[in-house]
């Protein structure tokens, strides 16, 4: 099982109404200037640790970099807080087994279309200058690596603040009600420190139409565990060559397809108590599966009958259930709504 550690603290959103504008000219030149003294010397961290900036020209080069470090995701990832990826996923791009590709989807391209349009609303809402230090623009520290969205600058704070700007959609968007969501904490402190920053914000777009942000504080604690926990993963695994337990992500999955493409005429010996072990509880489970499916489609064929020629099936408390027809088939959907 991949390493979880909570995240210390809750981060509440916050709401003004001043007014603002993103910045060129003499203060883009001063704010990259302040880049290069981002580090509180309180802190005491040693010279090999303090941040390094890093401008690669092209997509190809910022690539190359990024694999020699863990991002902001990966470090998420190898906590075990990622939706999108596994340890063994980060492990296999590392490590070359694995090309790091950014697959383009519409979600992706809208999301960074999105960010002018998100950026200008914070600006609006907070009244602070912000900075666009471009597309391919890292901050390194150690083995983490950032890619910031924006440099942020306000008069109440001696130094800048990160700027993250994000889109959700659908369900996900309730999981910002309150808080930014865990894997989004990770990844903010994770900027922090390679940064060196010692605040920020994310803003985020929710379903196009929903609006809101939260100021984030460095967490000491937390980052002191994140730089432990994650600098033991990346020696054991990516500078050992070693790679990490499988998990259950499909990330997993996939990356194994992809580290292994082509099977040969081999034959292994599972042999140990966790292989015997993963066996077994494989065997179980199918079983216990194949129960439940049939209970479901008990089910599912009793719901249909009492609903008979008529679309819809109402519960009690209003909702229920749809039987339309479609080319091939009847279709039995669930809705939460009211029918």
């Amino acid at each position: 099982m991949p390493t979880r550690i909570a995240i210390i603290g809750s981060f509440s959103a916050r709401e003004n109404d001043q007014n603002g504008g993103e910045e060129s000219g003499i203060f883009a030149v001063a704010a990259s200037v302040l880049r290069c003294y981002v580090m509180d010397r309180k802190r005491k961290d040693k010279p090999m640790e303090r941040t390094k900036i890093v401008q690669p020209q092209t997509e190809a080069e910022w690539l190359a970099i990024r694999k020699g470090y863990a991002g902001s995701s990966e470090t998420a990832a190898i906590l075990g807080h990622s939706n999108w990826q596994s340890p063994w996923a980060v492990w296999a791009h590392k490590t070359g087994r694995m090309e790091d590709q950014f697959a383009p989807n519409d979600m992706a391209e809208w999301g960074h279309r999105l960010e002018p349009v998100i950026a200008e609303k914070f600006v609006e809402v907070t009244g602070r200058k912000i900075l666009d230090p471009g597309d391919y623009h890292i901050e390194t520290r150690g083995i983490f690596l950032a890619t910031i969205d924006r440099d942020q600058f306000t008069k109440e704070r001696p130094r800048r603040g990160v700027l993250e700007l994000k889109s959700a959609y659908y369900d996900s968007f309730t999981q910002w009600e309150t808080q930014v969501p865990i894997p989004y904490q990770i990844q903010y402190q994770q900027q922090l420190y390679a940064t060196g920053c010692d605040w920020g914000s994310i803003a985020v777009l929710g379903n196009g139409c929903s609006w809101k942000y939260f100021d984030i504080e460095r967490d000491e604690k937390f980052i002191a565990r994140m730089v432990e926990v994650v600098s033991e993963w990346w020696d054991k695994h990516v500078v050992g060559d070693t790679p990490p337990p499988a998990d259950g992500h499909k990330s997993t999955g996939r990356a194994i397809a992809a580290v292994y493409p082509e099977p040969k005429e081999e034959t292994v010996d599972l042999v140990g108590e966790a292989l015997q072990a993963a066996h077994e509880r494989r065997e179980a489970l199918a079983v216990q599966i194949g129960e439940l499916e049939e209970k479901r489609d008990e089910s599912t064929n009793l719901i249909k009958a009492a609903i008979g020629d008529a679309q819809v099936g109402r519960l009690a408390d209003g909702t229920g259930y749809t039987y339309k027809a479609t080319k091939k088939a009847r279709t039995l959907r669930r809705t939460k709504k009211n029918v």
